[in-house]
């Protein structure tokens, strides 16, 4: 017969009674996932922990209170903080029984040490109760002892799990979940709060203590859930969700390629790093937006989920590997960083304001990251002490790949670098070594933040409504005469039409390139508000806008029209330019034969991107151009 809550004897674990329960927590722990990342080896991990617990539950028998069941089928392990006269379990006395496990436990007791309060509390150490044993409230009781004790004295209880199942139990007990914390390229805890309530129970009595260096709930029973508390898991469980659908969806589009990435974005909390970002916007597959200047110009921000995976398979990062990060941000990219170097590597990451340094500092450590420098600097000048690096990367435009990075990188290396190349045309590009110089191994579309400090790419906006809802993105290497070009949307319309088709959903990133080398004034985001489409000003290619060039007081900018249906039923769409101004059409038509001219000659071509130690010749009528830089021209050809 299975007995009921209120028989359950419960009596005070003993000295005679270390031996056994240490062996049962030893056995609890077997398949504890923080268990497996501090000891790996399973049959070192049993000797290990065997030792440590009956250290750990010799002290709690003296300083603590241990509740448990005669049978050995539950026990509770409580301590408080501060505790009178205890002696202090020691690096040494951990050292005794963990050995070369030592590195990680002293981790994890700063991970946990982060997160404890100074303030004075109980600390439930452990709670266990025996697998056949579970299901008959067992855990239930041996909480609620204690909860009365605490209660008495208006004091609260602390604890961190290493289970979901763990966490839910306590919060059904009236534990308020905090945000996760992370071992270093290891599991997640997750630390709760009880908070004092008056005593509301009749005395079975306990003290209380703080934990060792391994605090963790190892299992429970299970408790059947009413309404109000699913709710609650729910919302505690949100993040997590929208953090595994989100990478889902990033391995389902063959974004995410790899486990090592894979793994680190499952594992690190993105809104851990954006505070006060509503949970939904947090893991969305969007940029968030996180400081602006003076003027109210974003000059900071967490980059899109999707390019912070695809420039870390561009990084190819590898375990152990030293790593250099300008634009530390948030610090959201070097913890992906971090995860994926592992214990043994290492990641500098720089930023030239103090303030997101100080925050990612602070976000790092709350996340339990404890394998990267943040440096205050700037970007563009690298950071020598930690140098040579296996991968460079920046999570910041620039305009010129510095000689710093060039400098500072292994021979070996490899360097990714979201670089403007002219106008608007703005590639990650992986950059590796050869004898002649640096040459891709690959580049993806993207746009960043430009770097600031020495190696400034400053853009200005020129806007070409009084509304304000039509905005040319101007950067250094273009001419705009913001006066000239008042009121040039008012000018009669030109539309020509290319010839040139695309199926839906392929991107025109390579047409815009051609378009960024081969006109005079290389193509620069002409942003647009609904309210000037629906009003007629403009007819853009994208919702957000269109590409556009300007000469003068003309403005010339791409647009598209639905194409007949293929006969196999397939749709795609004309690329055509809207030319305004004096000579608009002029304009629109000189655009319209470059567009022509790459789709009969150079579409079906690869483009490589090469930064030459010796200067290369420019030959546009093969498809070589040279793009000009103070120190490092870039040479773009079409193969």
């Amino acid at each position: 017969m299975t007995p009921s809550v209120a028989t359950l004897l419960v009596r005070p674990g003993q000295p005679s009674d270390v031996a056994a329960i240490a062996a049962l927590l030893a056995h609890g722990l077997a398949e504890d996932p923080v268990a497996e990342w501090l000891v790996p080896d399973p049959a070192e991990r049993q000797a290990v922990f065997q030792g440590l617990l009956a250290m750990e539950v010799d002290h709690a028998v003296e300083w603590g209170d241990i509740d448990l069941l005669p049978d050995m089928g539950g026990v509770a392990v409580w301590r408080r903080h501060p505790a009178d006269d205890a002696p202090v379990l020691s690096d040494h006395h951990l050292g005794t029984f963990t050995r070369g496990a030592m590195p990680r436990f002293q981790q994890l007791s700063v991970l946990l040490g982060s997160y404890r309060s100074d303030a004075p509390h109980h600390w439930l150490a452990w709670l266990y109760v025996a697998r056949d044993r579970r299901g008959q409230g067992i855990g239930t009781e041996l909480l609620a002892r204690h909860h009365q004790v605490v209660d008495q004295r208006g004091l609260p209880v602390d604890v961190v799990v290493t289970s979901e199942r763990a966490r839910d139990f306590l919060i059904f007990h009236g534990y308020i979940a905090g945000l996760p914390l992370h071992l270093p390229s290891g599991p997640r805890l997750w630390p709760l709060r009880r908070l004092g309530h008056p005593a509301a129970r009749s005395d079975h009595a306990s003290q209380n203590r703080v934990p060792s260096a391994v605090a963790e709930v190892v299992s429970t029973s299970e408790p059947t859930f009413t309404t109000t508390s699913v709710e609650r898991v729910t919302m505690l469980r949100e993040a997590s969700d929208l953090r595994t659908n989100l990478i889902d969806q990033l391995c389902a589009e063959d974004t995410i390629r790899t486990s090592a990435v894979e793994v680190a974005m499952r594992r690190t909390p993105r809104h851990l790093f954006l505070p006060g970002v509503p949970m939904q916007q947090a893991y969305a597959d969007e940029p968030v937006y996180t400081k602006t200047d003076a003027r109210g110009t974003s000059i900071s921000a967490a980059s899109q989920p999707r390019i912070v995976a695809m420039m870390l398979e561009q990084l190819d990062v590898r375990s152990g590997q030293r790593v250099m990060e300008a634009g530390a941000g948030t610090g959201y990219n070097a913890a992906l960083l971090a995860a994926v170097v592992g214990d043994s590597g290492r990641v500098v990451t720089i930023d030239v304001d103090e303030d997101l340094v100080n925050g990612a500092r602070k976000r790092l450590a709350a996340a339990g990251v404890a394998n990267v420098d943040v440096v205050h600097g700037d970007g563009a000048l690298g950071y020598s002490e930690g140098a040579p690096y296996d991968r460079i990367i920046a999570t910041v435009g620039a305009y010129e790949t510095p000689a710093a990075w060039l400098k500072q990188l292994a021979p070996d290396g490899r360097l990714v670098v979201p670089l403007r190349l002219r106008g608007a045309a703005s590639r990650s590009v992986i950059f590796e070594r050869y004898d002649g110089g640096w040459r891709d191994q690959g580049s993806e579309l993207a746009v960043f933040m430009p770097l600031r400090g020495i190696g400034d790419d400053a853009r200005r906006l020129v806007s070409l409504t009084p509304e304000l809802d039509v905005i040319l993105q101007v950067h250094k290497d273009q001419e705009v005469e913001a006066a000239a070009l008042a009121g040039v949307l008012e000018t009669e319309r030109r539309k020509v039409w290319t010839d040139v088709f695309f199926p839906p959903m392929v991107p025109y990133e390579w047409m815009d390139l051609w378009l960024a080398c081969r006109l005079d004034n290389a193509i620069m985001r002409m942003n647009v508000q609904p309210t000037a489409v629906q009003r007629g000003a403009v007819t853009p290619m994208f919702s957000w806008g269109a590409m556009a060039t300007t000469r003068g007081a003309d403005l010339a900018y791409l647009t598209t029209r639905p194409a007949l249906a293929r006969p196999d039923g397939s749709r795609v769409y004309e690329v055509g330019v809207v030319g305004h101004g004096p000579n608009g059409r002029d304009l629109a038509h000189n655009v319209s034969e470059e567009i022509r001219s790459w789709n009969a000659t150079y579409r079906s071509r690869t483009v490589r991107l090469e930064i030459a130690d010796t200067p290369v010749a420019a030959d546009p009528s093969v498809g070589r151009f040279v793009l000009a830089r103070p120190h490092h021209p870039i040479t773009v050809t079409w193969q």
